[in-house]
């Protein structure tokens, strides 16, 4: 059944007699989110079929309406109409809200666009941040409607017309009029068979954040009926949460034009800019004991204390100094029946299908050699004030679920302290990934993501749907990996439609080709089906239980061989001092506040993090005159090492990008001396 329309009307005759004046309208919220005339008061959130992403919607709706501060673990406490009403009823003060501000002369980033500002800038304009959106529409479409339709769109959200300039080292939002972000859609004629060549070469633009607007979008005509749109947005404007008020917006838009009518939107409540002053004011200083961001700070540091540096994985190969290889991915399929069960395990853990699903990859890792201490990634909405549900921007965040068991447990006891977890991350969710990754500090490796190595996300459906602009839409396929985030990512989809629940879900794991083989990979998909299946056909059996035939071939050796000591630099010779290895060390006090560093002094281990390492970049480049990658201050975080890589740069002999040739050299290690030279070469294959 679609979902109806969410509105404040209470029913005529209630189901169940009600206690509390929040009831009404709580029953009516849960009957909207899952297409119900009606639901009683003790309906149960998971018992229904209650996700992620519903839950999410459901506290922002319920935040819209009524003053007390509801979050997403009070929907895991209590999942009914009556529970969260007396959890509303208990609240004694309103949640602050997100509203129109005044504008600053300088509006800054929030702190979900912050880590992807960093990311952007450590590796360099490329489109690994790019959401592609491209669908095929077959029928009769109004083209200039539509063109008409994409202006509306930037007219209304400030964050598709919004560039991102840099002044000493620190970025913030500079929103351009309506005009100057156009032309929105570009239409070019195609014919058939040059649309997938075509769509790889659209899509493979970066964007230049800090003088263009980081939206793009193209019609590629092959015939007045049949069409290809395909749109660009920068990660940092958007989420996959904005793709439906995107959809929603520019399809409304286009059929008022192409009907001759008026198209008349409610006002956003707010801009994407109101809440970046808002969460920031909101979240408060650190240095401030009594802040909410010093609050979630205590609890990242605790939880993840003494967290494995590296979780061991199957590997192929040991780990590069640098990406090298684009990521690839293989398909499999969680079969009907194994959905089913999972879903009613959910339910009776009280618990949505993504917590289910990520303590089956957990118990996955746990017997493929990780023990039973196991990070995994997750992400979460952002979406926690009222009027941020119809907008687009980035307000996901990056957190590290922390899945650990003593002994030999059963998978019940699993998923509840995977959803235990989860409760606390959704509770501590603001703090941004790359505070959390200072606040631990690991050892910086450029080919690893800090942390965690592996991700686990679900699809939970939302997007154009099957039709819009008044044709048939079918997702069009673009082939575009860029470089891999994770070493594998676990990525869950489920059927758009409602009446798909329990039907299977498609899976797509993601990995680096510089560690694994596609064989091995494929052996892992095949595991993750293989665990899935057993733990939720006996989710009362201890795991030890439980196996997966993992290969015991001739090279165990490779397989395990993953080298975390491999540390970001290695060159520690003697440098003679020079006036420019005076100036970086003079710069390296300034930016880290310290009365002076040595030529050998680690950056990171005086207590740099990454936004303070983009700032030296930035004082570097404005004392020396000479552009220095912020990359290079993961791989030579010493005055004497980036002295050492100017020096090779200035040569012409500087380190390779992650695009460079396959025989080029991958690190030098302590490149001057008088000992004998070693040299490490590939094999003849390459």
């Amino acid at each position: 059944m679609k979902p109806r329309e969410w509105s404040m009307s209470v029913p005529d005759t209630p189901v169940q007699s009600l206690r509390s004046s929040s009831e009404p309208v709580l029953c009516e919220m849960f009957a909207s989110l899952f297409g119900l005339d009606s639901v009683d008061a003790d309906a149960d959130f998971f018992d229904m079929g209650g996700t992620s992403a519903l839950a999410t919607r459901l506290v922002g709706q319920i935040r819209t309406v009524f003053p007390g501060d509801i979050t997403f673990g009070d929907v895991f406490e209590k999942p009914t109409p009556r529970g969260l009403a007396r959890v509303l009823d208990q609240a004694a003060a309103a949640s602050p809200r997100p509203r129109p501000a005044g504008r600053p002369a300088r509006i800054p980033l929030s702190p979900g666009q912050s880590t992807f500002w960093f990311y952007e800038q450590l590796r360099g304009p490329s489109a690994d941040h790019n959401i592609l959106l491209s669908l095929k529409l077959t029928g009769p479409l109004d083209r200039d409607a539509l063109a008409w339709a994409f202006d509306r769109l930037i007219d209304r959200h400030e964050i598709l017309r919004t560039v991102f300039p840099r002044d000493q080292g620190e970025p913030h939002q500079v929103v351009l009029d309506p005009a100057a972000a156009r032309p929105g859609l570009r239409v070019v004629d195609v014919a058939g068979g040059q649309i997938s060549e075509e769509l790889s070469r659209r899509a493979a633009l970066p964007f230049d954040l800090t003088t263009e607007p980081p939206l793009r979008a193209w019609l590629l005509a092959i015939s007045p009926e049949e069409h290809v749109l395909l749109i660009s947005l920068h990660h940092i404007a958007g989420d996959g949460w904005s793709t439906a008020p995107l959809w929603r917006d520019l399809s409304a838009a286009y059929l008022a034009r192409r009907d001759g009518l008026q198209w008349q939107p409610q006002p956003l409540a707010v801009q994407y800019a109101d809440y970046s002053i808002w969460k920031r004011d909101l979240l408060g200083r650190e240095s401030d004991s009594q802040s909410i961001i010093a609050r979630q700070a205590r609890y990242w540091a605790q939880t993840l204390a003494g967290l494995p540096e590296e979780l061991p994985l199957p590997v192929d190969r040991q780990r590069p100094a640098r990406l090298t290889a684009r990521a690839d991915g293989v398909r499999f399929t969680v079969s009907p029946d194994a959905h089913r069960r999972l879903l009613a395990q959910a339910a009776a853990a009280r618990a949505t299908l993504l917590t289910t699903l990520r303590a089956a990859v957990a118990v996955l890792l746990a017997k493929l050699g990780g023990g039973g201490d196991i990070p995994i990634g997750g992400l979460v909405s952002g979406r926690t004030g009222p009027g941020l549900e119809d907008g687009i921007g980035f307000f996901v965040n990056t957190q590290v679920l922390r899945c650990t068991w003593d002994g030999d447990p059963t998978f019940e006891t699993v998923l509840a302290r995977v959803r235990q977890a989860e409760i606390g991350a959704y509770a501590n969710q603001d703090m941004p990934f790359d505070r959390i990754v200072d606040l631990l500090n690991p050892v910086r490796l450029a080919s690893r993501n800090p942390l965690f190595q592996v991700m686990v996300v679900l699809d939970e459906g939302i997007g154009a749907g099957r039709d819009l602009f008044g044709c048939v839409a079918e997702r069009q396929e673009v082939d575009l990996l860029g470089l891999p985030t994770f070493d594998l990512s676990f990525n869950f989809a489920l059927p758009e439609a409602h009446e798909g629940a329990g039907a299977g879900i498609a899976g797509w794991l993601g990995y680096s080709p510089d560690l694994f083989d596609r064989s091995t990979v494929e052996r892992i998909a095949d595991y993750a089906t293989h665990i899935i299946d057993a733990v939720t056909a006996n989710p009362a059996t201890p795991l030890s239980a439980f196996a997966v035939p993992l290969p015991v071939d001739a090279r165990p050796a490779r397989r395990t061989a993953v080298d975390t000591t491999v540390p970001v630099t290695a060159d520690t010779a003697t440098r003679p001092r020079t006036p420019r290895l005076d100036a970086l060390c003079g710069a390296f006090a300034q930016i880290l506040g310290a009365e002076k560093v040595g030529v050998d002094d680690n950056f990171f281990g005086l207590g740099g993090h990454s936004l303070m390492a983009v700032r030296l970049v930035s004082r570097i480049r404005s004392t020396l005159g000479t552009e220095l990658p912020v990359r290079v201050m993961f791989e030579q975080p010493t005055p004497a090492g980036i002295d050492r890589w100017l020096d090779q740069a200035e040569a012409g002999s500087g380190t390779p990008g992650p695009a460079a040739d396959g025989l080029d050299v991958v690190l030098r290690i302590r490149p001057e001396g008088d000992r004998t030279p070693v040299f490490v070469m590939p094999p003849p294959s390459g």
